[in-house]
């Protein structure tokens, strides 16, 4: 690589209010030895400060600015990469000040490696700031995203940052990395230093728990979740000695039960310890099955202990085997062990010296690092269930590839379920007023205005018509589309309307013309078809310039509390079982899920309504204020669905975009997401 001025480099900043710390950055970059051709800024603050505070700098880097919502970091940076101009890209965090060499001599690296990681050095600047330091990060340089220098081109082989969650997506990026096809290298000397550490110990566990909650729905850290999955086995493990007690004469009882325990243990670490010894394996299941073994050691010592006085002395405290309170002790030497490792060991191993620990503050920092990892446990314990959630789904589902040949673009089995399901549930249960409340609430951004009598329309996947009647009656004509059997129900439906005609066809063969239609909607159907943008791109196709189509689209709770994640993964497994069963085995547990699901929600929400309590984060509650024939139906249409898509809000943006569309608004009112778009 050539010697030059400045070099072909577009750095990307997500920014998020703190305009001193982005100052700094911005003068450390215009510090540097070579200067990068451009300076991408995603702009995700309260106010304006940033751009303003952009005015005094030079132009002798080209400075792109964008300012944006609410963005978590993943989706700012791969904004800033998208419209980066340059050859090759750089990221920055903006507290993360790199020194003055940074960019020529990642740059010079990239004639050897493909991608030079960021070596980020974390300082604390008062004695406390530095004792959690030490406790969170150590001392040692930290390979990071930020200081990460790449080409463009080889950004988007490996992919982009996981845009969903708020933390975590700089792990999974590396993960991916280190698992392509290309070479890395992290530098040992300092590249860039961390010093805005807070010294509020409240603030550090908070964030602990935030953070490790948004990490639990990526597929990182799978060692560390499998460690706190595995206590789950310590539960077992003091359960099953105790199994035969009282079961001594009844079909119950298991002979030699824990001794087949402690054998299958052992045979799972031996087993375990030949796999990585022989089989080459990737780094997050060989970091998994590492900390399998050491924690299945953990516990086979657990159980020996737990049982030696019962199985060697035989509970004779005259025998020289008879150890008083060896449980305790045990126990209690683990909390000793614990804290010894976190503010000893972990410390000299990241780098701290020896001399800084003793004599007293390896104690607290000991106490601090254990503090911290209790915070972070609950989203270690959800990360370990979304794990195993996520293989017994994968044992469940069908394993399906979007088949972007197929012309008619449906999954046969989900067409047929909610055929039965219209048959079954043909809306005539449902209250009027209630039914006219719904189709508003839908209808809430529908340009109502610019429909006239001669105005021709569809509703795609009408279903039972149970929207197509109030539709018909405001528009001059109707095509109500649909590729099950529930066509039969929604001509009884819209026997009474002479302004539709009913088609029985899917969202990709319609039989309707290309630009014939003035309108077009379709509202809880096109998450349940296999590719949802080719299906909107379908709808489009269909429209006339100007056109409005609105659609309703699963939302993915990007608007809703942490744990409405964790509950749907719970909920999706189950969906992907009852969803194969017999269709009137199927019906039997949806109404199940109604009964003992459903209606107690329903009861909660509305008690804390009428205590003047805000109801909108409890599940469920956008049914407190419907019948029970709706809960049922969205009951069965719920869990006895085959193919279920969810999408964030950005998402279904971008995939509108994608198709088209122009001037696209989003409902704030529930249900989520109702949105509108305008044929370009």
């Amino acid at each position: 690589m050539p010697e030059l001025d400045e070099l072909p480099i577009s750095i990307v900043i997500p920014t998020y209010n703190d305009i001193k710390s982005f100052e700094n950055v911005l003068d450390a970059i215009y510090s540097q030895s070579v200067r990068p051709k451009q300076i991408v800024i995603i702009d995700s603050s309260e106010t304006n400060d940033i751009e303003i505070t952009l005015q005094k700098y030079s132009n002798t880097i080209e400075i792109l600015y964008k300012k944006v919502e609410r963005s978590f970091p993943g989706r700012a940076r791969n904004l800033g990469a998208r419209i980066a101009s340059e050859k090759y890209l750089a990221f920055l965090d903006s507290k993360t000040i790199p020194n003055r060499n940074w960019l020529s001599s990642s740059f010079a690296l990239l004639r050897d490696y493909d991608v030079v990681l960021g070596s980020v050095h974390y300082r604390g600047l008062t004695t406390f700031k530095r004792l959690i330091s030490i406790a969170s990060y150590g001392e040692k340089n930290l390979e990071h995203i930020s200081g990460t220098l790449l080409l463009k081109s080889v950004f988007l082989k490996i992919g982009f940052f996981n845009e969903k969650y708020r933390a975590g997506e700089d792990v999974d990026w590396k993960d991916r990395l280190k698992e392509s096809e290309f070479n890395y290298f992290t530098p040992i000397e300092t590249r860039a230093e961390y010093s805005e550490i807070p010294g509020n110990l409240i603030f550090h566990m908070k964030r602990a728990f935030i953070y490790q909650m948004q990490c639990a729905f990526l597929d990182i850290q799978l060692s560390t979740r499998v460690v706190f999955f595995s206590l789950f086995i310590i539960l077992l493990a003091t359960l099953i000695p105790s199994w035969n007690v009282g079961h001594t004469s009844t079909s119950l009882f298991i002979p030699h039960i824990t001794k087949f325990f402690l054998l299958f243990l052992g045979l799972f670490i031996f087993v375990s310890f030949i796999c990585l010894k022989i089989f080459v394996v990737g780094i997050k299941v060989r970091r998994a099955l590492m900390y399998s073994i050491n924690l299945s050691l953990l516990i086979w010592f657990f159980v020996v202990v737990d049982n030696w006085n019962a199985a060697i002395p035989v509970w004779d405290q005259s025998s020289p085997f008879f150890i008083p309170h060896i449980t305790k002790l045990y126990l209690v030497s683990l909390l000793l062990l614990s804290f010894i490792v976190r503010g000893i060991i972990f410390p000299i191993k990241r780098g701290v010296d020896i001399k800084y620990l003793f004599p007293y503050r390896f104690v607290v920092i000991g106490l601090i690092g254990l503090i911290l990892d209790v915070s972070k446990s609950p989203g270690y314990f959800m990360g370990s269930l979304i794990a195993l959630s996520r293989k017994v789904t994968f044992m469940f589902k069908d394993i399906r590839q979007i088949d972007t040949n197929n012309a008619s673009n449906i999954d046969k089995k989900t067409v047929s379920s909610f055929g039965n399901e219209w048959t079954r549930f043909n809306q005539k249960g449902m209250l009027e007023e209630e039914s006219m409340r719904i189709f508003d609430n839908y209808f809430s951004l529908f340009p109502w205005n610019k429909i006239t009598s001669d105005s021709e329309g569809f509703d795609m996947g009408c279903g039972s018509g149970r929207w197509a009647r109030y539709a018909a009656s405001r528009v001059g004509h109707l095509n109500c589309i649909d590729p099950s059997s529930a066509i039969d129900v929604a001509k009884k439906t819209l026997n009474d309307c002479k302004n539709v005609t009913l088609i029985r066809g899917s969202v990709s063969d319609s039989q309707l013309k290309k630009n014939s239609q003035d309108f077009g909607y379709s509202l809880g159907v096109l998450h349940h078809v296999p590719d949802t943008q080719k299906a909107i791109n379908s709808c489009v196709e269909l429209l006339k310039v100007d056109a409005p189509l609105l659609l309703y689209l699963y939302y993915a709770f990007d608007n809703k509390p942490f744990f409405y994640k964790f509950i749907w993964r719970v909920s999706d497994i189950i969906r992907s079982v009852i969803s194969k069963l017999p269709i009137s085995i199927r019906n039997i547990f949806t109404d199940l899920i109604f009964l003992f699901v459903y209606v107690p929600f329903f009861f909660v929400s509305k008690t804390a309504e009428r205590l003047g309590i805000n109801p909108e984060n409890i599940p469920l509650s956008y049914y407190r204020n419907h019948s029970f024939y709706t809960m049922r139906t969205d009951s069965r249409d719920r869990f006895g669905t085959p193919l279920e898509q969810r999408f964030t809000r950005a998402k279904i943006k971008a995939m509108m975009i994608e198709s088209g569309l122009k001037d696209i608004q989003f409902s704030d009112n529930e249900p989520f997401w109702c949105v509108i778009g305008y044929k370009k």
